[in-house]
């Protein structure tokens, strides 16, 4: 098996696995308990929670950490904190799951307008700047697109916001950034994400927030969860250059190679993050060639599994077949030269339609 979809779901880490069995099976009881192990659990509960505060350059009180129900926990944030405002700003780089989200802040009576983005994807701050009212309450801008890859200018997009209006709040999906570049939280006012890929334990998720915005729900989690949270954000920061070093040299193995294909575009461009590289096969459609690479035990995606057309290839190329033949192919530290040797291997033999023989080797050398 060659897996190539970290962006979607990554393994939990082995060491971030210890970290939760041990304190699961280790500090099991409540920690209200007025006992030694109650007291005990406390400690670790709020030692977890300076740790991850501290590698994350932020405050304790700043970070939410939650059941996986991070856009339950935005919604609070966002109606907690309006002000009598009633309008959004949404990139057209979201990932899917904010669309789905869209639906429910129009629910809650807030008017959605949508920012252009330039032929590189990146956000038009001069339409930003246009769009930006008095009544805008908050502006959604992902710190890294997940379909592309493509690093939004976060620090310049909150300048102009600020400039205009210091209320108005800028949150970032910071899902495919954390653990792969470095994230700067005072660069944002809101970020979420979720543990699923970043190699912790599944179904959970990190809400960081300014310290002064308010909520009006009580969010908790079960302790080991929060230190094995800790363990994960302490594993993704001191692993992060290492990792980026491995993954830019496996980058350009595939993009070296791909790039003498003809009718092969590349949606991935100059200004996205090595972990991911976006093609378009433009006489395959995306299903298609996912099943063809299924057939070989080949795993790699398109970034919604609820339609075949890429909203972000399609925010940037305006193009309907390139949207529609789009893959998406995510890469991580564990994946190894021979994983790449043998998807090489494999896409070379689907495009000219021939068997495939080849003797995979799983090894992370």
């Amino acid at each position: 098996m060659v897996y190539l979809d970290y962006a979607s779901s990554t393994p939990v880490d082995e060491e971030i696995l210890k970290t939760y069995s041990k304190a699961s099976l280790e500090y099991y009881n409540k920690m209200t308990c007025p006992n030694d192990l109650g007291i005990r659990s406390r400690h670790l509960y709020n030692t977890s929670i300076n740790e991850m505060a501290k590698n994350m350059g932020v405050s304790n009180d700043e970070l939410l950490l939650t059941n996986g129900n991070n856009y339950d926990v935005l919604l609070d944030i966002i109606n907690t904190n309006r002000k009598s405002k009633n309008r959004v700003i949404i990139s057209k780089l979201e990932v899917p799951a904010m669309y789905e989200f869209v639906k429910v802040l129009e629910d809650n009576n807030l008017k959605i307008d949508y920012v252009n983005n330039d032929e590189d994807g990146l956000i038009d701050l001069n339409d930003l700047k246009d769009l930006i009212t008095s009544e805008t309450l908050l502006v959604s801008i992902p710190y890294v697109n997940g379909e592309l890859g493509i690093r939004e200018p976060i620090k310049s997009v909150k300048q102009v916001i600020k400039k205009i209006n210091e209320d108005i709040l800028l949150f970032s999906d910071l899902s495919f950034a954390f653990g792969r570049v470095n994230v700067n939280f005072k660069d944002i006012d809101i970020g979420m994400m979720v543990t699923d890929n970043l190699y912790g334990i599944k179904g959970k998720g990190i809400i960081y927030k300014r310290s002064d915005l308010k909520i009006t729900n009580d969010y908790s989690i079960e302790l080991p969860s929060v230190v094995a949270l800790a363990k994960m954000v302490e594993v993704s920061i001191d692993s992060l250059m290492d990792r980026e070093r491995k993954v830019v040299d496996l980058n350009s193995r595939i993009v070296d190679k791909l790039k003498d294909y003809k009718g092969l575009l590349f949606n991935s461009n100059k200004y996205s993050i090595p972990y991911i590289i976006n093609i378009s096969f433009m006489d395959r459609y995306t299903e298609d060639i996912v099943n063809s690479m299924n057939d070989y035990e080949v795993y790699l995606s398109n970034a919604d599994e609820n339609s075949q057309l890429s909203t972000s290839v399609m925010a940037v190329y305006g193009d309907k077949i390139r949207s529609l033949t789009s893959v998406r192919i995510s890469l991580s530290h564990l994946t190894s030269y021979r994983d790449v040797d043998y998807f090489l291997e494999v896409f070379n033999n689907i495009y000219y339609e021939r068997g495939v023989s080849y003797e995979k080797d799983n090894s992370n050398d």
